[in-house]
Protein backbone atom coordinates (compact mmCIF):
# COMPACT_ATOMS: atom_id res chain seq x y z
CA UNK A 1 0.00 0.00 0.00
CA UNK A 2 2.91 2.34 0.73
CA UNK A 3 4.18 1.70 -2.80
CA UNK A 4 0.81 2.75 -4.26
CA UNK A 5 0.82 5.88 -2.09
CA UNK A 6 4.34 6.74 -3.28
CA UNK A 7 3.27 6.21 -6.91
CA UNK A 8 0.26 8.49 -6.42
CA UNK A 9 2.50 11.28 -5.09
CA UNK A 10 5.00 10.77 -7.91
CA UNK A 11 2.24 11.10 -10.51
CA UNK A 12 1.04 14.28 -8.80
CA UNK A 13 4.51 15.84 -9.13
CA UNK A 14 4.79 14.70 -12.74
CA UNK A 15 1.36 16.13 -13.45
CA UNK A 16 2.07 19.60 -12.06
CA UNK A 17 5.81 19.90 -11.47
CA UNK A 18 7.09 18.45 -14.73
CA UNK A 19 4.16 19.80 -16.70
CA UNK A 20 2.75 16.71 -18.38
CA UNK A 21 -0.85 17.64 -17.58
CA UNK A 22 -1.16 19.36 -20.95
CA UNK A 23 0.05 16.27 -22.79
CA UNK A 24 -1.25 13.31 -20.80
CA UNK A 25 -4.58 13.03 -19.01
CA UNK A 26 -3.96 11.17 -15.75
CA UNK A 27 -7.47 11.70 -14.43
CA UNK A 28 -8.99 13.94 -11.77
CA UNK A 29 -7.74 11.69 -8.97
CA UNK A 30 -4.13 12.75 -9.59
CA UNK A 31 -4.72 16.28 -8.31
CA UNK A 32 -5.65 14.79 -4.93
CA UNK A 33 -2.34 12.96 -4.73
CA UNK A 34 -1.27 14.98 -1.69
CA UNK A 35 -3.58 12.75 0.36
CA UNK A 36 -1.25 9.86 -0.42
CA UNK A 37 1.30 11.46 1.91
CA UNK A 38 -1.23 11.16 4.74
CA UNK A 39 -1.73 7.48 3.92
CA UNK A 40 2.04 7.02 3.83
CA UNK A 41 2.59 8.71 7.21
CA UNK A 42 -0.12 6.64 8.93
CA UNK A 43 1.27 3.42 7.44
CA UNK A 44 4.80 4.39 8.44
CA UNK A 45 3.66 5.04 11.99
CA UNK A 46 1.95 1.65 12.09
CA UNK A 47 4.77 -0.38 10.52
CA UNK A 48 7.57 1.27 12.49
CA UNK A 49 5.61 0.79 15.70
CA UNK A 50 5.25 -2.87 14.76
CA UNK A 51 9.00 -3.11 14.17
CA UNK A 52 10.28 -1.02 17.07
CA UNK A 53 7.38 -0.43 19.44
CA UNK A 54 8.43 -2.90 22.13
CA UNK A 55 12.12 -1.94 22.07
CA UNK A 56 11.51 1.82 22.05
CA UNK A 57 9.01 1.41 24.87
CA UNK A 58 11.56 -0.41 27.04
CA UNK A 59 12.80 1.16 30.27
CA UNK A 60 16.44 1.40 29.16
CA UNK A 61 16.95 2.82 25.67
CA UNK A 62 20.74 3.04 25.74
CA UNK A 63 22.16 1.24 22.73
CA UNK A 64 18.70 0.33 21.45
CA UNK A 65 17.94 3.90 20.42
CA UNK A 66 21.32 4.27 18.71
CA UNK A 67 20.94 1.08 16.68
CA UNK A 68 17.35 1.96 15.76
CA UNK A 69 18.36 5.45 14.65
CA UNK A 70 21.35 4.17 12.68
CA UNK A 71 19.08 1.75 10.80
CA UNK A 72 16.57 4.48 9.93
CA UNK A 73 19.32 6.93 8.93
CA UNK A 74 20.86 4.34 6.61
CA UNK A 75 17.42 3.74 5.13
CA UNK A 76 16.72 7.32 4.04
CA UNK A 77 19.85 9.47 4.02
CA UNK A 78 22.01 7.98 1.23
CA UNK A 79 19.26 8.38 -1.37
CA UNK A 80 18.38 11.85 -0.08
CA UNK A 81 21.93 13.19 -0.21
CA UNK A 82 22.55 11.52 -3.59
CA UNK A 83 19.55 13.15 -5.28
CA UNK A 84 20.40 16.46 -3.62
CA UNK A 85 23.96 16.17 -4.91
CA UNK A 86 22.77 15.56 -8.47
CA UNK A 87 20.51 18.60 -8.25
CA UNK A 88 23.38 20.71 -6.87
CA UNK A 89 25.52 19.73 -9.87
CA UNK A 90 22.71 20.75 -12.23
CA UNK A 91 22.38 24.12 -10.48
CA UNK A 92 26.15 24.68 -10.68
CA UNK A 93 26.07 23.78 -14.36
CA UNK A 94 23.30 26.27 -14.98
CA UNK A 95 25.22 28.95 -13.04
CA UNK A 96 28.38 28.26 -15.04
CA UNK A 97 26.51 28.83 -18.29
CA UNK A 98 24.13 31.65 -17.34
CA UNK A 99 25.87 33.23 -14.35
CA UNK A 100 25.17 32.93 -10.64
CA UNK A 101 22.85 35.92 -10.75
CA UNK A 102 20.43 33.78 -12.77
CA UNK A 103 20.13 31.20 -9.98
CA UNK A 104 16.99 31.51 -7.87
CA UNK A 105 17.27 32.24 -4.15
CA UNK A 106 15.51 28.91 -3.64
CA UNK A 107 18.83 27.29 -4.53
CA UNK A 108 20.96 29.33 -2.13
CA UNK A 109 23.72 27.98 0.12
CA UNK A 110 21.81 28.45 3.39
CA UNK A 111 18.87 26.43 2.10
CA UNK A 112 21.25 23.79 0.78
CA UNK A 113 22.73 23.35 4.26
CA UNK A 114 19.23 23.06 5.73
CA UNK A 115 18.45 20.36 3.16
CA UNK A 116 21.69 18.47 3.85
CA UNK A 117 20.81 18.45 7.57
CA UNK A 118 17.29 17.15 6.78
CA UNK A 119 15.69 20.17 8.45
CA UNK A 120 13.87 21.58 5.43
CA UNK A 121 10.52 20.03 6.40
CA UNK A 122 10.66 21.40 9.95
CA UNK A 123 9.55 24.94 9.14
CA UNK A 124 13.04 26.45 8.78
CA UNK A 125 13.08 26.77 5.00
CA UNK A 126 10.01 28.95 4.57
CA UNK A 127 9.59 28.24 0.84
CA UNK A 128 9.90 25.56 -1.82
CA UNK A 129 13.57 24.95 -2.47
CA UNK A 130 16.11 22.48 -3.79
CA UNK A 131 14.68 18.94 -3.95
CA UNK A 132 11.40 20.11 -2.45
CA UNK A 133 9.44 16.80 -2.57
CA UNK A 134 11.91 15.49 0.02
CA UNK A 135 10.19 17.61 2.70
CA UNK A 136 8.35 14.40 3.64
CA UNK A 137 11.69 12.61 4.19
CA UNK A 138 12.70 15.46 6.49
CA UNK A 139 9.53 15.18 8.54
CA UNK A 140 9.92 11.39 8.71
CA UNK A 141 13.40 11.99 10.14
CA UNK A 142 11.79 14.12 12.85
CA UNK A 143 9.43 11.24 13.56
CA UNK A 144 12.36 8.80 13.82
CA UNK A 145 14.36 11.09 16.10
CA UNK A 146 11.68 12.26 18.49
CA UNK A 147 8.11 11.33 17.74
CA UNK A 148 8.09 7.53 17.56
CA UNK A 149 10.21 7.03 20.72
CA UNK A 150 7.99 9.55 22.51
CA UNK A 151 4.79 7.79 21.45
CA UNK A 152 6.13 4.36 22.39
CA UNK A 153 7.18 5.53 25.85
CA UNK A 154 4.39 7.89 26.86
CA UNK A 155 1.35 6.14 25.36
CA UNK A 156 2.33 2.49 25.83
CA UNK A 157 -0.10 2.06 28.73
CA UNK A 158 -2.92 4.11 27.21
CA UNK A 159 -5.91 2.21 25.78
CA UNK A 160 -5.59 1.59 22.04
CA UNK A 161 -8.96 3.18 21.32
CA UNK A 162 -7.93 6.21 23.36
CA UNK A 163 -4.74 6.59 21.31
CA UNK A 164 -6.76 6.38 18.08
CA UNK A 165 -9.24 8.97 19.33
CA UNK A 166 -6.36 11.23 20.37
CA UNK A 167 -4.74 10.92 16.93
CA UNK A 168 -8.08 11.54 15.22
CA UNK A 169 -8.66 14.66 17.32
CA UNK A 170 -5.18 15.97 16.46
CA UNK A 171 -5.70 15.36 12.76
CA UNK A 172 -9.21 16.85 12.72
CA UNK A 173 -8.05 19.95 14.57
CA UNK A 174 -5.14 20.38 12.17
CA UNK A 175 -7.38 19.94 9.13
CA UNK A 176 -9.80 22.59 10.40
CA UNK A 177 -6.95 25.03 11.09
CA UNK A 178 -5.40 24.48 7.68
CA UNK A 179 -8.75 24.68 5.88
CA UNK A 180 -9.58 27.99 7.49
CA UNK A 181 -6.12 29.39 6.81
CA UNK A 182 -6.53 28.60 3.08
CA UNK A 183 -3.32 26.61 2.98
CA UNK A 184 -2.66 23.05 1.84
CA UNK A 185 -1.90 20.53 4.53
CA UNK A 186 1.79 19.79 4.63
CA UNK A 187 3.04 22.48 2.24
CA UNK A 188 6.82 22.09 2.26
CA UNK A 189 8.78 24.68 4.19
CA UNK A 190 6.00 25.93 6.44
CA UNK A 191 4.97 24.91 9.93
CA UNK A 192 2.19 22.49 8.99
CA UNK A 193 4.34 19.48 8.09
CA UNK A 194 5.44 18.61 11.64
CA UNK A 195 1.92 18.80 13.17
CA UNK A 196 0.71 16.71 10.23
CA UNK A 197 3.14 13.87 10.87
CA UNK A 198 2.55 14.08 14.64
CA UNK A 199 -1.17 13.47 14.12
CA UNK A 200 -0.71 10.73 11.53
CA UNK A 201 2.09 8.83 13.26
CA UNK A 202 -0.11 8.90 16.36
CA UNK A 203 -2.89 7.30 14.31
CA UNK A 204 -0.42 4.71 13.02
CA UNK A 205 0.76 3.96 16.54
CA UNK A 206 -2.88 3.65 17.64
CA UNK A 207 -3.54 1.14 14.84
CA UNK A 208 -0.50 -0.83 15.98
CA UNK A 209 -1.81 -0.90 19.55
CA UNK A 210 -5.24 -1.95 18.33
CA UNK A 211 -3.78 -4.73 16.17
CA UNK A 212 -1.77 -5.94 19.18
CA UNK A 213 -4.89 -5.97 21.32
CA UNK A 214 -6.95 -8.00 18.85
CA UNK A 215 -3.99 -10.25 17.98
CA UNK A 216 -3.90 -10.27 14.19
CA UNK A 217 -2.98 -13.50 12.42
CA UNK A 218 0.78 -14.28 12.66
CA UNK A 219 1.09 -14.52 8.87
CA UNK A 220 -0.40 -11.04 8.47
CA UNK A 221 1.93 -9.70 11.15
CA UNK A 222 4.97 -11.26 9.45
CA UNK A 223 3.90 -9.79 6.11
CA UNK A 224 3.63 -6.31 7.62
CA UNK A 225 7.04 -6.60 9.27
CA UNK A 226 8.53 -7.72 5.95
CA UNK A 227 6.87 -4.80 4.18
CA UNK A 228 8.27 -2.40 6.75
CA UNK A 229 11.76 -3.84 6.42
CA UNK A 230 11.72 -3.60 2.63
CA UNK A 231 9.87 -0.27 2.44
Amino acid sequence: MRAYAALWVMLLHLHYGVGIKGHLNLGDGIRHGFWAVDVFFVLSGFILSLLYGSTLGAHDLRGTYRSYLAARFARIYPLHVSTLGVLALLVLGHAAVSGFSSVSEAFGLRLLVINVLLLHGWGFAGRLNWNYPSWSISTEWFAYLVLLPLLCRTLRRAPAVGVLLFGTALWTGLYVLVHHSDRLIGHQGDLWAIPRIVAEFTLGYGLFRLSSAVRIHPLASDALVAAGTLG
